[in-house]
């Protein structure tokens, strides 16, 4: 736990997020974190999945998307991070491009969901107003964005 004083903070904190936003944005800028708080001990809980925060002993979590009842909230204020729709050419060959969000009944999608046996959420795309989204046929339902990133380029 921190232990604030006049000189210098320092303790542990236990902090969840996902492994893709521990991978690509915040182990990358921990040294220069160190640099300022040398006293600071980071242990990163990696998983894509929604957590105990309570029981697996979390501080804090960095999340994107609605919090939970109960559970307050901070705007970070960080660097905006894109979420595109992507398609494999191999898959555009076999099924064709859709033109408009109605041609998406015929196509499949790679389904994401944070823990199995929940319903998928589906298509997600931003309506120019607010992110949407539309159910579409899956063979596949992953809960890890790197299984998501490599079963985009087989289905």
């Amino acid at each position: 736990m921190f232990q604030v004083g006049a000189a210098q903070i320092r303790g542990k904190v236990h902090v969840d997020m996902a492994s893709s936003l521990a991978r690509d944005v915040v182990t990358p800028r921990l040294p220069k974190f160190f640099e300022r708080y040398p006293e600071i001990e980071v242990e990163i809980v990696g998983v894509d999945r929604k957590i105990d925060l309570l029981r697996e002993g979390i501080d804090c979590t960095i999340r994107s998307g609605p919090v939970a009842p109960g559970l307050g909230a901070i705007d970070l204020d960080c660097e905006e991070v894109k979420i595109v729709n992507v398609v494999s050419p191999v898959y555009l060959g076999k099924y064709g491009k859709p033109q408009d969000l109605n041609d998406l009944e015929d196509h499949q999608l790679v389904a994401y969901a944070s823990s199995f046996g929940q319903d998928p959420a589906g298509f997600e795309y931003f309506d120019g107003v607010r992110t949407r989204q539309l159910k579409m046929k899956s063979l596949i339902t992953v809960s890890t964005i790197d299984a998501y990133k490599a079963a985009e380029l087989v289905a």
